[in-house]
């Protein structure tokens, strides 16, 4: 179905899935390596079908349909969009990134240490990436998802290593007292990852397929744009899940979610208000409306329904598995039109789980900038693609 010509050495031309929590995002994105640009040719996002008391294996099936839909929208009228745009290319690369709570990031720290300085071998390294595979993962929302999806690993990635606490890029012949390496695994469901793939070979059987989770791109990107910051928390807001990340010492150390979004709160002030849920997603882009159109009855229906995600979120930052409260600088990523809503709940949230203020930052607006998409998921999944050879690559051979 997809045609497949050679590229020019410095082009590439990918398409990029975007599995949020209730839907899927697709584009396609031609990066020009010799200009550190890229631009996003076509675009589309299916939306899933959520209805309620639904299982997680409807859920699953939902969106196995969702990603189906959105396959067949690439292999016509993305494919078509290409050829018209640049009839010279074709699509060498298959990006996917999924979010909570379809998948999972855990990262894994090993360390070794020596009163007297050690020679750093291959052999070392190689010990030190077995430990860290073979250590047990405990943490709760793992444990949680593990009973509810079938999960397979999709990225093994060595994100940090440290010699005498500094971060290096190449270690083998230097010698040492201490060395840390730290290794991220994504974990994500076998049944949409299946279904992917299976869309891959109908649709561009040539191309060659990466899987991600969301929030280690959105990890990657983060330390690509922002390099200075070493102790921070992620926040990516999407239709039916809330998942934050916690960075410290420029590592990505814990993850964890919670099932209630965008839509999850339209749902609720709907039910309570008595509103259409469309009227109810409007409210959440424009706050402004709430003063203007509804009773006071009404008011304090929604701040209640508002008030109800608060604490939810500041249980989820209280329960990351960290040790230590989250830290002060916060970024957000949620979509462009309800960042100033989410910002307030988010700083809201948080000091009532640590108890002190925060300061939040919008991933989007402030990092990203202006992109040629509204569809901030898809931008930052293209910001990857464009400058994959920029982010930090461990190898150890």
């Amino acid at each position: 179905m997809a045609f497949f010509k050679k590229n020019p050495s410095y082009i590439q031309c990918g398409a990029l899935f975007d599995i949020g929590s209730g839907s899927v995002g697709v584009a396609i994105v031609v990066s020009n390596d010799f200009e550190n640009t890229f631009e996003i040719v076509w675009s589309h996002r299916e939306y899933m079908l959520i209805k309620d008391d639904q299982t997680e294996a409807d859920l699953v099936k939902e969106m196995s349909t969702t990603i189906v839909n959105a396959s067949l929208e690439l292999g016509s009228m993305g494919l078509k969009t290409l050829h018209q745009a640049h009839p010279e290319l074709s699509i060498q690369h298959l990006q996917t990134a999924m979010s909570a709570p379809w998948s999972y990031t855990i990262t894994k720290t090993v360390n070794f240490e020596n009163d007297e300085p050690f020679s750093i071998t291959l052999e070392l390294l190689e010990e030190l990436l077995t430990a860290a595979k073979q250590q047990p993962d405990t943490s709760k929302n793992t444990q949680i998802m593990g009973d509810s999806f079938d999960l397979q690993v999709i990225l093994d990635a060595i994100v940090d290593i440290q010699i005498n606490v500094y971060s290096v890029q190449k270690a083998i012949g230097t010698e040492s007292k201490s060395i840390a390496l730290s290794y991220v695994t994504a974990l994500a469901n076998r049944k949409l990852i299946s279904t992917l793939e299976g869309s891959k070979e109908k649709i561009l059987p040539k191309a060659h397929l990466q899987h991600y989770s969301f929030m280690f791109l959105y990890y990657q990107v983060l330390k690509h744009l922002h390099p200075d910051t070493s102790e921070i928390c992620l926040v990516d807001i999407t239709n039916e899940a809330s998942e934050i990340g916690i960075v410290r010492d420029n590592i990505l150390q814990h993850t964890s979610h919670i099932p209630f979004g965008l839509f999850t709160i339209a749902r609720e002030i709907a039910s309570e208000c008595d509103i259409p849920k469309e009227e109810a997603y409007t409210i959440l882009k424009n706050e402004s409306l709430i003063n203007a159109h509804y009773s006071q009855v009404q008011k304090d229906k929604i701040q209640k329904a508002i008030t109800h995600y608060e604490d939810e979120l500041a249980n989820l930052f209280m329960d990351t598995g960290d040790r230590l409260s989250i830290p002060k600088t916060i970024f957000l990523h949620t979509s462009q039109n309800t960042e100033s809503f989410f910002s307030t709940m988010l700083e809201r949230g948080a000091s009532k789980a640590t108890k002190s203020e925060h300061a939040i930052h919008l991933f989007t607006s402030e990092l990203l900038g202006k992109t040629v998409i509204d569809d901030t998921a898809l931008a930052l999944s293209a910001h990857y693609f464009n400058n994959q050879e920029n982010y930090s690559n461990f190898v150890l051979k």
